[in-house]
């Protein structure tokens, strides 16, 4: 179906150039008026760059959430932080414990090794 036969066979062009001949006069009530376009533009515009309008409060939102994720971001940090501290103390303490082990295994295979007939199986070739 094509769209001239929808709207009686005449172009939008053609439609357009009719309403002006004919009502040419009604045309400045189209812009004007109480609800011309102009005053319905001017009152939408005013929605939103008014104190509080639509503009200022989606300004102020996004003002609440960068400031929420600055917050978020910051605590994050200290917790990676405070996670990286408590990390490096028990890989500390876990190094110091093998350390000791080691020792100690030192000292036990050291001890064992002067007692009459034990032969370390390592030292055999």
């Amino acid at each position: 179906m094509s769209s001239s036969s929808e709207f009686g066979g005449d172009s939008g062009r053609q439609r357009f150039d009719k309403a002006l001949n004919e009502n040419f006069d009604a045309i400045p009530k189209l812009f004007d008026g109480e609800f011309g376009i102009s005053t319905r533009l001017d009152g939408f515009i005013k929605e939103f760059n008014q104190a509080g309008g639509i503009i200022a409060s989606k300004e102020q939102s996004i003002r609440t959430q960068l400031d929420k994720n600055t917050k978020d971001s910051e605590a994050a940090s200290r917790y990676i932080e405070s996670f990286e501290e408590s990390l490096r103390k028990r890989y500390s303490a876990l190094d110091s414990l093998l350390a000791s082990l080691q020792r100690t295994q030192s000292s036990i295979s050291g001890a064992l090794a002067n007692l009459p007939g034990f032969t370390n199986s390592s030292s055999k070739s």
